[in-house]
């Protein structure tokens, strides 16, 4: 049984009830399954997360995470469920509803987003150690980008063609090859160290990236989105 009190590594899934883009998203079926089921299940088979405590507004989704194993130790509020809110307000609400009510602060909180449903539990481990022997603030995840910045252009008022980055563009990177590795944030892993919460700065000054490869790092954002899941998913059967 989890000694709540002395948990130093909880995983955070926001899931709000509401989306713009597709409706219900959080819980729409992903090959028979709720989509926010796949980052409770990765969660849960990490060797290194305490606990898995699902922040949201929504009773349907409390109920399908609970199902799944997640805690739901309380619903979120309703300001914190607006579409402009940002990560750092809903995990300083979910620490502080552990320091007040459980006496509970962990060391770290990793935030695991349902819109990433590809995702290793191996690597959830890896990026803890990774952080862990570091001095760094937070870590996270990313990948090599797909298309790179040194080749875009800006259209001005006459439709003509402008580097985008006028100091490293196509003129001096002429061939792919010669383009330096550049990386690109997906959302699959976040972690930070709790000190940094309370200090009102979510990432911290010092920030690490764990590079993933982009099949695991998709990002559900639309039904274009969904079927490429499907299709990722459905060749690991």
């Amino acid at each position: 049984m989890i000694n709540k009190n002395n948990s130093k590594i909880i995983a955070v899934v926001p899931a709000r009830g509401g989306s713009k883009g597709i409706p219900r998203k959080n819980i729409k079926l992903l090959k028979g399954k709720p989509l926010i089921t796949y980052t409770i299940e990765a969660a849960k088979k990490s060797k290194l997360i305490d606990r898995i405590i699902v922040s949201t507004d929504d009773v349907e989704i409390a109920n399908i995470a609970k199902e799944c194993g997640a805690e739901i130790p309380f619903l979120r509020p309703e300001e914190l469920a607006k579409d402009d809110i940002t990560d750092l307000p809903v995990l300083q609400h979910v620490l502080k509803w552990l320091i007040v009510n459980e006496d509970c602060n962990p060391d770290l909180m990793i935030y695991l987003r349902p819109t990433a449903p590809i995702r290793d539990p191996e690597d959830i481990d890896r990026a803890v150690k990774l952080l862990m022997d570091s001095s760094a603030d937070s870590l996270r995840s990313v990948s090599l980008v797909k298309e790179h910045p040194y080749w875009m252009f800006k259209l001005d008022e006459n439709n003509v063609l402008e580097a985008f980055n006028k100091d490293n563009s196509i003129r001096e990177y002429p061939r792919r090859q010669l383009l330096p590795d550049l990386y690109i944030i997906n959302g699959n892993i976040d972690i930070v160290r709790s000190r940094n919460i309370t200090d009102n700065k979510l990432y911290g000054k010092k920030v690490i990236g764990f590079n993933i490869d982009h099949e695991k790092a998709i990002d559900i954002d639309s039904l274009l989105d969904f079927k490429l899941a499907e299709f990722i998913l459905g060749k690991n059967d």
